[in-house]
């Protein structure tokens, strides 16, 4: 079972996008997705299940996971989508880490909770965190072996990579997940212009092998998605973009199935 967080340190980058509709593609491989909603302002629990993230029950969802331990597998909701599952936020899980201040292992309760889950049941576990680095970006970061991390092509969302790395980093030193790394960056948002052409060279410069050749382009039906509660790739299977989160799912898959090669 792969386990993906889906972070960047920097807002607007595309976050919640890149997770619904990189879950929507690996679908369509015949793949069964769990897609964990870890950010307070619950934006997959809404596109994928929207009655079932707007809900203040501190026991369904991603809250009822950190506050009461409720099974991960408990929690998840089948969305209209086949293959794809959801475990979604709710205005609970915004509180959620004021009411866990005191826990002693409040950082670690997500990766419990997917340690529990039953492994045949899903293929990937997709992780749509928070922006900043709290609570809830901790206890995804703690239940991930590897982030996929889109960027914008603007100066700022490299800014924004530079300081997850260094999150990373920090992990992997102490004991708070030595087996945390960046598996993939993908750059989102995608135009063609002289600032997209220098910032995806300065990221390829310092990254080099983590940033994936597939880019996302920029859309308009991206943005109508989320109000049909669907991925780009169901509701709009034959736009550029739809593609575009193909080869995304299939690079990915190349990429796990390499490594699984070297590793033989």
């Amino acid at each position: 079972m792969q386990v993906w967080a889906i972070a960047n340190q920097k807002g607007g980058v595309g976050k919640t996008t890149v997770t619904v509709c990189l879950a929507g593609a690996l679908a369509e491989l015949g793949r069964r997705v769990l897609v964990v909603d870890v950010d307070g302002f619950s934006g997959a629990g809404a596109w994928l299940l929207p009655d079932a993230a707007a809900g203040d029950d501190d026991r369904k969802g991603t809250a009822g996971v950190l506050l009461h331990r409720v099974p991960l597998a408990s929690n998840a909701t089948s969305t209209s989508i086949a293959g794809i599952d959801c475990v979604p936020g709710s205005a609970a899980l915004a509180l959620a880490p004021g009411r866990l201040q005191r826990a002693t292992d409040a950082e670690f309760r997500l990766r419990q909770a997917v340690a529990e889950l039953p492994p045949d049941r899903w293929d990937w576990v997709l992780i749509d965190c928070a922006p900043t680095l709290g609570l809830l970006m901790l206890n995804a970061l703690g239940a991930a072996r590897r982030l996929l991390v889109p960027i914008a092509p603007d100066f700022l969302a490299v800014q924004g990579l530079g300081s997850l790395a260094e999150t990373v980093e920090t992990a992997r030193a102490t004991a708070f997940n030595p087996e945390l790394e960046i598996g993939a960056v993908v750059v989102n948002n995608y135009r063609r212009s002289r600032l997209a052409g220098e910032v995806e060279a300065l990221v390829r410069d310092r990254f080099g092998r983590a940033v994936l050749k597939t880019r996302i382009r920029q859309t308009v039906r991206l943005a109508e998605a989320p109000s049909w509660q669907q991925p780009i790739t169901s509701y709009a299977p034959r736009h550029p973009a739809a593609d575009d989160f193909r080869s995304l799912a299939r690079e990915l898959e190349r990429r796990i199935s390499s490594r699984k090669g070297t590793r033989r």
